[in-house]
């Protein structure tokens, strides 16, 4: 970590491809994600937008601007920088400036390169780095260039206006700043998947709104505190957003579900979810709504069932992890937080039959079905609480 920067560069990808209108919007949405992440955690910076970058500058620690920043939806890679004058002379010495405290090993590189047409500057990125190089080669002892893997990398940025010097890029999740596309309903369930599902919307630019349902005796304070404590990790990555989670209790139906129904239970009771989902989804404004189900994961998740699942809502259901495998889900729960609040023990009772639907027959689905869905649907919805996080 650069010890000395000046500034942190925060990149962003996707973003650049839009038009200009679009991307002053997005730009504008990332460096408020920032701010609002920033001091979320107590943590100083001045954030804003130049030369095509996010720049925070006016902290006191780059190492926690680099943790926190990183790990937000839109944001691409982060660099804490030593800035400079944009003249050879100066980005020579600020390198031998962080070369000092920040090269261990033998061999190092140079990267460079130039922003703007080939008249801003009286030099190339080439001469950068062979200048550069050689006063290197020069004050660090027993060092050697190494173009393929060295032990160090020594990045230039050179601007019109300024020089930015760095030695690593730490990336981010890439994608857009979360608000950038509008809300989505997520159903969150306490296990790894909806979280990790949720996330991956958010770094597609989704506001999401959380719905935890309660299933009275089927399901028990201990869920409940799985299902809080992945919101509550997933706020950290937009805390500006409303998190409050919408619980519906569902107790009532399940319960008449395992007395009504056995194999068709589950692919009936997700169906009654997605009913539920989707009148919130109107009420709240929201565009989609997301499950963390992937393909052949459950019962409830063959291809034929997904289908009929579907089936019962006009809004787009977003299954964002539908080619996961498991391991996948699981490391990615591990990188953004949520694998520890999932893995608390719970007592849940399982609600699945010993010999569960698997084909997807939508007219059996449909025939036994019973008749009390849409409106048991509208009165849990009527009765929805706001849970704070």
């Amino acid at each position: 970590m650069l010890k000395e920067a000046d500034v942190v560069i925060i990149r962003f990808g996707e973003i650049s491809l839009k038009s200009s209108n679009v991307r002053s919007r997005m730009i504008n949405r990332l460096c408020e994600n920032i701010n609002a992440a920033l001091k979320n955690r107590g943590i100083e910076g001045t954030v804003y937008n130049k030369w095509s970058r996010v720049i925070v500058t006016d902290f006191d620690d780059p190492e926690k601007i680099v943790e926190t920043v990183s790990s937000l939806p839109g944001v691409v890679s982060v660099s804490p920088c030593k800035v400079v004058e944009p003249d050879i002379d100066s980005m020579v010495e600020g390198l031998l400036e962080i070369s000092t405290d920040n090269f261990e090993g033998n061999t190092f590189g140079i990267k460079a390169r130039r922003a703007g047409d080939k008249n801003t500057h009286e030099f190339s990125s080439r001469d950068i780095c062979e200048k550069a190089g050689s006063s290197l080669l020069e004050n660090l002892e027993e060092a050697e260039v190494d173009l393929e893997d060295p032990d160090q990398w020594f990045y230039v940025e050179c601007r019109k206006e300024k020089a930015f010097l760095y030695l690593e890029k730490y990336r981010g999740p890439g994608g857009l700043p979360v608000g950038s596309e509008g809300k989505v309903v997520s159903l969150i369930s306490g296990g790894h998947d909806s979280p990790v599902a949720t996330y991956k919307m958010m770094c597609r630019g989704c506001e999401v709104i959380p719905l935890y349902f309660s299933m009275g005796e089927y399901s028990g304070i201990d869920i409940d505190i799985r299902a809080f404590k992945t919101v509550e990790q997933l706020k950290k990555f937009a805390p500006n957003f409303d998190w409050d989670v919408r619980v519906a209790d569902i107790g009532k139906t399940v319960e008449d579900l395992m007395e009504d129904l056995k194999n068709t239970r589950m692919v009936v009771l997700r169906r009654f979810m997605l009913i539920v989902a989707e009148k919130l989804a109107e009420k709240e404004g929201a565009r989609g709504i997301v499950t963390g189900e992937s393909l052949g994961q459950k019962s409830s998740q063959t291809l034929g069932n997904l289908d009929v699942v579907s089936k019962v809502v006009d809004m787009p259901v977003h299954r964002p992890l539908i080619s996961f495998d498991k391991s996948e889900i699981i490391e990615i729960a591990r990188e953004i937080g949520t694998f520890e609040g999932s893995s608390i023990e719970s007592g849940c009772v399982n609600l699945a039959p010993n010999r569960p639907e698997v084909s997807g027959d939508f007219e059996k689905i449909v025939d036994v079905e019973p008749g009390y869905l849409e409106e048991r649907a509208e009165q849990v919805v009527r009765n929805i609480s706001i849970e704070e996080v």
